[in-house]
């Protein structure tokens, strides 16, 4: 099991299995994190308010967000129940922003 959240104004941190801090600072602190079951969460920083966190890609693992509340500094990721290798953060990404027709 893993845990992901943000800490203070400057980093987003993994806990349980695999133990480790991203920095990701500044006006615009943000990133994807990409766990290896296939989970890609976006997590940032608003310019008042705790860190926030959204699933963008579910994987195999099951996972929840538990939402800060007054007083909180971050949302809380937690995977669990499938073996996580791996966390990555990309600070930088692009997505389509078009429509894209499946027919």
């Amino acid at each position: 099991m893993i845990t992901i959240s943000g800490a203070g104004d400057d980093g987003i941190v993994v806990d349980g299995d695999i133990v480790e801090e991203f920095d990701v600072y500044g006006p615009d602190a943000e990133a994807v994190i990409g766990c290896s079951d296939g989970t890609l969460l976006r997590v940032w920083l608003p310019i008042s308010g705790p860190w926030r966190i959204a699933p963008l890609a579910r994987g195999a693992a099951e996972l929840s967000v538990a939402q800060a509340v007054e007083g909180e500094r971050s949302d809380v990721a937690t995977l669990s129940g499938c073996p996580i290798e791996w966390v990555a953060c990309a600070k930088s990404y692009a997505r389509n922003e078009t429509e894209v027709d499946r027919g």
